[in-house]
């Protein structure tokens, strides 16, 4: 779990689409039987209520995320991936509409809805709460000022392979990329950190910052 500070959140507010990118490798394990595996939340209020979130329990993706009006919506999404092996995760919000890749490719087309803006309780990676972790890794979790199109989210895939993000699509619209560096040469097709030495740290290190905390 890598806890971004709330500057992450501060971003999101702003006007303009968004699209979150991240590589992650599940291990068969499950986590917590009461929490949903999370990739990542951004939190709505002072508490830990999801604003807007991305779970995995049994093969299937859980978008979980509170509307304008304030409801939770659960939208369960039934894909096959392989655990213990890297895949990419990309979800694109032009406000309006939400849509998910994997690998990609399409998991869940321009969902209709508008996303409640956040709170101040730090964004996770990896986790709902300090103690609800993902079990697995996650690497070069991505945060981008504008909506990306399928043409764009393939450029980001990189047919599978991970990329210098700073040279990337959309590189000005690059706002925050959290490396983690979970493995020093990472395995199973791997998601190697390619760019400097930066693993662990944000790209711009006077805007944000995150701490390290369990698992």
């Amino acid at each position: 779990d890598r806890s971004p500070s709330r500057g992450l959140g501060d971003v999101y507010k702003r006007q303009g689409g968004k699209t979150i990118s991240l590589w992650f490798n599940k291990s068969a394990q499950e986590g917590n039987p009461l929490f949903v595996d999370r990739l990542f939340t951004f939190f709505q209020s002072s508490n830990a209520s999801t604003g807007l979130s991305i779970g995995i329990k049994n093969n299937k993706f859980i978008l979980i995320f509170k509307n304008k009006s304030g409801v939770l919506h659960q939208l369960p999404i039934i894909k096959k991936f392989a655990n213990n092996k890297w895949n990419h995760f990309a979800l694109t919000y032009n406000n309006s509409f939400i849509t998910l890749y994997l690998n990609g490719s399409k998991l869940l087309d321009k969902y209709n809805e508008k996303i409640a803006e956040f709170g101040d309780f730090p964004a996770k990676i990896g986790a709902f709460t300090w103690n609800h972790g993902f079990k697995g890794k996650i690497d070069e979790f991505a945060f981008y000022k504008a909506s990306f199109n399928k043409k764009q989210i393939k450029d980001l895939y990189n047919n599978g392979m991970t990329q210098d993000l700073s040279l990337g699509v959309k590189k000005n619209k690059l706002a925050a990329w959290y490396r983690l560096g979970d493995h020093e040469s990472d395995s199973i097709y791997h998601v190697e950190d390619l760019a400097g030495n930066n693993s662990g740290k944000p790209r711009v290190d006077n805007e944000f910052s995150f701490s390290t905390s369990a698992p």
